[in-house]
């Protein structure tokens, strides 16, 4: 067999499993509310939604992904930066961005519990009780695919919130 140019190909499983088929960029949801999408049928909000019946997520082909929460263009939540919350979400069986997103709000819910056990450095971004950041206020813009199997959740509170 003859040398592999240019270094050495790893092809390990772990490396085949986690490595993505297509960088998927930055998938716009519409700013769909993380109450919407844990109570309401996604067909429901597929109307008012359209990138929900999508498929743009899927098109990475991995199995599961790692999220990075953010709130609006900041690199980590505000506050949190040193706790790097991180939650796995499951593709498995997802057929559409709206069944990604709904796993993305079970993982928001998650994470919004361990925060209020947390102490934030900032206040400002706190995520308390009575505070704003809450399932009923957030909203989920979009997902953007870092690298490999690393995707950031981006939020905001909509207008009529804030």
């Amino acid at each position: 067999m003859a040398p592999i140019p240019q270094g050495r190909i790893d092809v390990s499983k772990d490396r085949i499993k986690h490595a993505p088929r297509a960088m998927v960029g930055f998938v716009q949801l519409g700013s769909v509310g993380l109450h919407d999408l844990l109570n309401r049928p996604l067909q429901q909000l597929a109307g008012r939604y359209p990138a929900l019946s999508d498929q743009s997520l899927l098109a990475c082909g991995l199995p599961e992904i790692q999220l990075k929460f953010t709130f609006r263009t900041s690199s980590q939540w505000p506050g949190y930066e040193p706790y790097n919350y991180i939650e796995k979400v499951s593709l498995a069986g997802a057929k559409c961005n709206g069944q990604v997103a709904t796993a993305v709000a079970e993982a928001v819910q998650s994470l919004l519990q361990r925060a209020m056990r947390a102490k934030p450095y900032e206040s400002t971004y706190a995520i308390l009780p009575g505070s704003q950041y809450t399932i009923q206020n957030l909203a989920l813009v979009g997902l953007r695919h870092v690298q490999g199997d690393i995707f950031i959740a981006e939020f905001e509170i909509p207008r009529r919130m804030a």
